[in-house]
């Protein structure tokens, strides 16, 4: 639920608009590279500093410290629990689902991180500094994107 709220936020305070000079149907300039053209919202929304990147991080960071806490909390439970068979099988509980909540934040950490790093890394691999070596190297035509020259699907 905070996450659905969260990347609705995020949609609220980053509209995505491109400018009418960043689109030029005829060199082949279109969809998603209109976009590219000057602010790189790929990369803005979802590279290693992207928006999108920091709000997941954030709010797995506050799972985990809930978790943290909890496994805290569920350790003086313990501890206070006078030997009673109900209070320590809450504490017990308390701490395993605290474990568990620690367990599953970090692996959606790294799961997210390697999933957002796979889908932004740099295309920049597949750009030439002139049309003629994009040619050469590809056998396509090729059109200019951001300042590099690209192979036309």
């Amino acid at each position: 639920m905070i996450a659905a709220l969260a990347f609705a936020g995020v949609g609220i305070a980053l509209p995505m608009t491109a400018s009418a000079a960043d689109c030029d149907p005829e060199s082949g300039i279109t969809g998603i590279d209109c976009i590219e053209g000057e602010t790189d919202l790929v990369t803005n929304l979802f590279g290693e500093s992207g928006t999108v990147t920091r709000v997941i991080n954030i709010v797995l960071f506050i799972v985990a410290l809930v978790a943290v806490i909890m496994l805290i909390y569920g350790g003086i439970q313990y501890v206070l629990s006078s030997g009673d068979s109900g209070k320590v099988t809450t504490a017990k509980n308390t701490i395993l689902y605290a474990i568990v909540g620690i367990v599953v934040a970090l692996l959606a950490y790294a799961i997210v991180n390697f999933v957002i790093g796979n889908v932004t890394e740099d295309r920049s691999a597949t750009s030439y500094d002139s049309q003629s070596a994009c040619q050469q190297a590809t056998g396509k035509s090729c059109f200019q994107s951001s300042g590099k020259w690209v192979p036309q699907d």
